[in-house]
């Protein structure tokens, strides 16, 4: 159904549209406040259902947004400017990104070929058709976390593509492959070429009008204050335009969706913090015209890129029909910059002149920049808007290209980096590692053409991947080995040179004496590497800060500098903070990297700590980390903030103190301090408080990890107060370890709500009181439901139910693993062979029941998902050696066969089927053959967690993270289970969410090109296919043990490998 109404309102819109804005900000490239945004997440479904709400009803309106003093370098005359930026509201985000997964697929095809920036990401992948492979693309709205395509998806494209079109375009019908500069380059025209030059008519040397060019004509363009000086007329016009029906109709389900996009470009302004308010008005800083309001795109709302896109949509038009009408200009535009190849310089001058005249009759309220146009000292721009050659200058430069050397166009610098990014570090050895250093540290320093790549781009690249690098150079482990012949042959050496060896005498005193020399030389050893470690250290760091000051409007280079402390455990911290204070820039754009500086900090913080309390990590990786939380410890990052002054400062600063707070010291090694967080809030003045205690504690729940994260729990989750909606997400952490003074504060939690108003889907399973999340509060504790009897009666008679003859799921394989631990090989009743029969027996159960189902008969609990809704006979409870002939006949009698639970023992579970509302599965649906899509679903959950022999959960942040989590865990199990290939295929590709047309209950599961899976039949029958691929390999030792051999296919393994 095409209502456009539905489709932006749905609530899946909105999950998706937090996946993308909570991935981008979590990047850190700009500055936002983690534990705002962890707070939103925290009540994800209750805050969506609100937001749609209120939109619904028109009382949706945007928020106050924050101007933000985002540093820009100062002019060629010294002086200070700021770069407009806003800190944009989460649910003005939120809106907007739902907005543009509803429109992007009216718009977006408008936009040209050969525009490269700001466009949207959509799922791509190659199914074969006729033998042939055939592109594939998902939906705008999809499972994808990316609103754009990565910056490796367009910006190497855009480069590659003008170097191209040079050799088409010059060469024209000389034009042959061998043309191209490499070997990308040349795959890249041959899949165009492929698909017949859908894509980019640019490549096609037979799309050039016909000549002999041994040289071509280029300009390069740039608009002026591009975002800010969008009309946002021209986009609502643009969008409304473009909305209508396939046949050119207007449409009737547009009223809501275009009213919200009418409102939501009139931001008003929050200036708390900006005490000179001619910093806002003043053009060379913020530039804006009103105090009040703000009309238009503001940078830092996600969507705005894509929006100047569509304001543009008629200039660009204009633009391909004179590319397509002449066939002698290509242009290529990334986000601002453009370049301009022309096969005549007349043509060149003749192009650009309308170019300019279609763009100022347009009404968007873009111009270009006079001061950026190239190549230098080549044109002149008056101010009617008109281009010219500036032949009469002294320094005019011919904007020809040779087109066998089109300098400064060449993809040199590209294939350098290119070449760069493809280093495996994991498999050089220590020269290498050495050499790529080295090329790295050109790659900052030296000076490259600008028009071929972007000196900012060049040094954000570079300073990442020494970053990357830095990961890989460590102490020579190897010298510190009390093995290592160097050591033994060093220590001989010293023990010789004793003057007096008759104590030594006894082969064992010997011994004893050679070992201490070994060990007080690994001692000298370690000191030595760590210093000569740290020396290579200190000559990176020095480069990276060296770009960073001069450069220090890139935020990024910055971040750069404190990663590569985070990683190295280098002690660069305060030169940090210090070269910033000595930047020469505004004071408030100071200020503003200054408190971006403390966001980086305080996530390194947290990782740091967490990779101290990782499981058997490295001797190195906990060196560093302890050495980083020690730099940390000695720094007061506050006393140098310039910026406190303003909202975004204030809330960093008390963000740092917090983070701090947890970090305690033993013997200059880190640890958590676990009742930190209540500790903490008490000490805030009120108006330091800017967020409750149970959202800092959710914050810190949320980034750590096992088994800090259950501590921090159990010591503070006394403390949570339930008018909070935060804390029903704190306590569904763990509802296992939930304690009894917490159960007696949810116990009378009301199951009917007075208004929608009350609804909180945090703690529906609470009111609820009949599900798998609070079956997990007793299960483990089956001694206190006697307690609550009254409050939870259901649970009560599920957890004493008392079959003489069946076990639930869960019981068995506990008793079963229980009963075997002590094995040396695995049981065959954990086999995977079993666990298919095991979710191949309750399909057959769950078939047989649905088979009853009738429109009129329709009962939910055919779709309850959990463990003691199956019952296993106890006879499948043995301590005999069972052979796997014996095994397979016993299992499939009926007598022995599993059954369904009855109805009064039933419990649903969500976290089976987290994606229940996107199938709208009902009664209906099973009368027209749908619906068995859900219960595919839920079965393979089920499955994944027998195969991993563990019930246990993620822990939950909202529905679409654990839908996320939970696919990861299934692809955890996938991987790391000895399971065979064809079932990691056929898991594999049911948990694919590549196409979201299976979302919505209207597409086959394709396994692959002869199977496939349309209903519960053919789920069971797959089932069993596994199962005799399985038996060909079923083995049977002298001992008469039964082993399973697994079959890997590396074919299968390459298939599925990415199909997350």
């Amino acid at each position: 159904m095409d209502d456009l109404k539905s489709k932006f309102i749905n609530e899946d819109n909105f999950y998706s549209a937090f996946k993308k804005l909570d991935h981008y900000l979590r990047q850190s490239n700009e500055w936002y406040n983690p534990i705002e945004l962890s707070e939103y997440e925290a009540n994800l479904a209750t805050n969506i259902s609100r937001l749609k709400r209120s939109i619904e009803d028109g009382t949706y309106n945007p928020h106050p947004i924050e101007p933000l003093p985002f540093p820009k370098k100062n002019n060629k005359k010294n002086e200070e400017r700021l770069r407009q930026y806003f800190r944009i509201n989460i649910e003005d985000q939120l809106v907007w990104i739902a907005i543009v997964n509803v429109i992007a697929r009216f718009v977006e095809p408008k936009m040209p070929f050969w525009s490269y920036g700001n466009r949207l990401f959509v799922p791509i992948w190659y199914e074969e058709e006729n033998n042939k492979p055939k592109l594939k693309k998902g939906g705008y709205i999809n499972a994808s976390e990316n609103l754009y395509r990565k910056w490796n998806q367009s910006w190497p494209f855009y480069r590659r593509h003008i170097a191209m079109t040079i050799k088409t375009m010059g060469f024209n019908s000389r034009f042959k492959i061998e043309n191209l500069d490499n070997e990308i380059e040349k795959n890249i025209f041959l899949d165009e070429k492929e698909n017949n030059w859908n894509e980019y008519k640019y490549l096609d040397n037979d799309f050039w009008k016909k000549g002999n060019n041994k040289k071509l004509f280029w300009s390069g363009l740039d608009y002026k204050k591009f975002f800010p000086s969008i009309n946002p007329e021209i986009v609502i016009q643009n969008i409304k335009k473009n909305i209508i029906r396939d046949n050119g109709e207007p449409r009737d389900d547009t009223e809501l969706l275009f009213s919200t996009i009418e409102k939501m470009l009139r931001f008003p302004i929050d200036r708390r913090g900006w005490e000179n308010e001619n910093d806002l008005l003043d053009k060379k800083n913020f530039g804006i015209s009103d105090l009040n309001e703000y009309y238009g795109l503001p940078t830092g709302l996600l969507v705005s890129g894509f929006l100047s896109n569509i304001a543009l949509i008629d200039v660009d038009e204009k633009v391909t029909k004179y590319i397509i009408e002449n066939r002698d200009i290509a242009v290529f535009k990334f986000v601002d910059d453009q370049v301009i190849l022309s096969k005549s310089k007349k043509e060149l001058l003749k192009f650009m002149n309308y170019y300019s005249l279609i763009l100022s009759e347009s009404n968007t309220g873009v111009e270009f920049q006079k001061e950026k146009i190239c190549p230098e000292n080549t044109f002149q721009f008056s101010s009617e808007n008109k281009f010219s050659y500036d032949i009469k200058n002294e320094n005019y430069k011919d904007p020809s290209l040779d087109i066998n050397f089109p300098e400064p166009l060449m993809t040199h610098t590209l294939q350098k980096m290119s070449n760069l990014n493809d280093e495996d570090y994991e498999l050089l050895d220590s020269d290498e590692l050495q050499k790529i250093e080295s090329d790295l540290e050109h790659f900052l320093l030296a000076d490259f053409p600008d028009a071929e790549m972007r000196r900012d781009t060049r040094m954000a690249f570079a300073s990442f991947k020494l970053c990357q690098l830095a990961k890989h150079i460590k102490p020579d482990f190897k010298k510190l080995d009390k093995s290592y012949f160097q050591n033994i042959l060093d220590a001989e050496v010293t023990f010789n040179n004793y003057l007096d060896k008759t104590k030594y005498k006894d082969p064992k005193k010997k011994k004893i004496e050679l070992d201490r020399i070994i060990e007080n030389n690994i001692k000298e050893s370690l000191i030595s590497e760590i210093k000569k470690t740290d020396k290579r250290f200190q000559k990176i760091f020095k480069l990276l800060l060296k770009s960073a000051c001069e450069n220090p409007d890139k935020l990024k280079l910055w971040k750069r500098c404190i990663e590569f402390c985070y990683i190295t455990g280098f002690n660069g911290i305060k030169n940090i903070v210090k070269s910033i204070k000595d930047t020469d820039l505004h004071y408030e754009g100071k200020g503003y990297i200054q408190v971006y500086c403390v966001l980086i900090l305080n996530e390194k913080i947290i990782q740091a700590q967490n990779q101290i309390n990782v499981k058997n990590i490295s001797f190195w990786k906990n060196y560093t980390s302890n050495q980083f939380l020690e730099n940390i410890s000695k720094v007061d990052i506050l006393e140098i903030n310039t910026a406190i002054n303003k909202p975004f400062a204030f809330e960093t600063n008390i963000n740092h103190k917090f983070i701090k707070s947890t970090i305690k010291f033993k013997n200059k090694e880190a640890d958590i301090n676990y009742k930190s967080v209540h500790k903490f809030y008490d000490t805030l003045e009120d108006d330091e408080k800017y967020l409750t205690f149970e959202s800092f504690l959710w914050y810190i729940l949320s980034i750590t990890i096992q088994p800090v994260k259950l501590n921090l729990w159990n010591d503070n989750i006394e403390y949570i107060n339930f008018k909070n909606k935060i804390s029903w997400s704190i306590i569904s952490l763990f509802p296992a370890s939930i304690p009894e003074s917490t159960i007696d504060k949810i116990k009378n939690i009301e199951e009917e709500l007075k208004s929608i108003d009350d609804v909180i889907y945090e703690n529906f399973e609470f009111r609820n009181r009949e599900n798998g999340v609070v079956y997990e509060m007793f299960e483990k504790r089956p001694e206190i439901i006697e307690k609550y009897r009254e409050y939870y009666p259901k649970l009560e008679k599920i957890l004493k139910q008392s079959e003489l003859e069946y076990l639930p799921l869960n019981k068995w394989i506990e008793m079963v693993k229980n009963n075997t631990k002590a094995e040396k090989w695995i049981d065959v009743r954990l086999s995977e062979w079993t666990m298919l029969e095991i979710i191949k027996q309750i399909a057959e159960a769950i078939k047989k029941k649905k088979e009853e189902i009738t429109i009129f008969n329709f009962n939910s609990s055919i779709l309850y998902f959990h463990p003691v809704n199956y019952l296993l006979p106890i006879k499948w409870v043995s301590n005999d050696k069972i052979t796997w002939d014996k095994w397979k006949k016993f299992v499939r009698k009926d007598e022995n066969k599993i059954i369904l639970n009855e109805p009064e023992f039933l419990i649903d579970d969500f976290r089976y089927l987290p994606i229940q509302t996107i199938w709208k599965t009902n009664g209906i649906n099973w009368l027209f053959g749908l619906g068995d899509f859900s219960i595919i679903i839920g079965l393979s959950v089920l499955m994944t967690q027998l195969l991993s022999k563990s019930f246990d959960w993620p822990c939950s942040v909202n529905k679409q993270s654990f839908i996320d989590q939970l696919y990861s865990k299934a692809l955890f199990t996938i991987e790391t289970e000895p399971i065979s290939s064809k079932t990691r295929m056929v898991l594999t590709k049911i948990f694919s969410k590549k196409d979201v047309n299976f979302f919505s209950g209207s597409d086959t599961i394709e396994i692959d090109k002869t199977t496939k899976i349309i209903s519960l039949d053919g789920f069971i029958i797959t089932l069993d296919e596994l199962q005799k691929d399985l038996i060909k390999d079923h083995l049977i030792l002298l001992d008469n043990a039964p082993r399973q051999l697994t079959i890997i296919d590396i074919d299968v393994l390459n298939e599925t490998k990415n199909i997350f």
